[in-house]
């Protein structure tokens, strides 16, 4: 860097992280900025990772002012700090037959992410009760997702208890809406989100009793043999 631009910029060190804040460019001038990719002493050959980014302000005649931010992520490895993925876990609550433990809950995924577009997308998924569902792939950081559960399978014998189903378990950095039943995160560095949705069937009922035959009509007859005399 020049030295009016490096005078100007300021480091903050933690043990987790460095960060360095450059001052404004001046109009009609530039800086260099050298990211080195190792640094001596260091546990591992590419230990400097992380994101630059600029914003550059356009001013046109005639035009509306227009900033333009460029985001760079640097070294082998900064692409995985600067993607995070999610999951979905389906659990049911109670015993499932047997025919039944093969049923698919579909879930309604909405992807939105402001600084790069080509992310947003709606799209449904399926899971089993027991399964995860995770997102093939890596979103980029600051992706917002909102998940929900669609209409409830069936099956023969089986009755899912509608009241206390397509519920999120509460969470750390989850938005719970409309009852619990719509879950709205965004991905992020330093967190995996790892959601449960419960389902809960509705008890079993039990078969009724028949009516004892010695008590039909309303009459009761002794179940005592009888003596007969000649």
């Amino acid at each position: 860097m020049n030295h009016a631009f490096g005078a100007g910029s300021t480091v903050e060190c933690t043990p987790q992280k460095l960060t360095v804040t450059f001052p404004e460019i001046p109009a009609n001038q530039s800086a260099i900025v050298e990211n080195p990719t190792r640094v001596e002493g260091a546990k591992r050959a590419a230990c400097v990772v992380g994101k630059f980014s600029n914003t550059v302000k356009f001013n046109v005649p005639g035009k509306k002012f227009s900033p333009v931010t460029m985001a760079m992520c640097f070294s082998a490895s900064a692409d995985a700090f600067a993607r995070q993925s999610f999951s979905v876990t389906k659990k049911v609550d109670g015993e499932l037959p047997e025919h039944a433990k093969d049923l698919e809950y579909t879930l309604t995924i909405t992807l939105k992410n402001d600084s790069d577009p080509s992310v947003n997308k709606t799209y449904q998924a399926t899971v089993k009760a027991g399964k995860s569902d995770s997102y093939p792939g890596a979103l980029p950081l600051g992706t917002e997702v909102t998940v929900s559960e669609g209409d409830l399978p069936s099956a023969d014998g089986v009755t899912l208890n509608e009241v206390e189903s397509c519920v999120f378990d509460t969470a750390q950095g989850v938005t719970l809406k409309a009852n619990n039943r719509e879950a709205t995160f965004t991905l992020s560095e330093d967190h995996l989100f790892a959601l449960n949705l419960n389902n809960k069937l509705m008890p079993t009922p039990k078969p009724t009793p028949k009516p004892n035959a010695e008590h039909a009509g309303g009459k009761t007859w002794s179940s005592h043999p009888r003596v007969l005399r000649a």
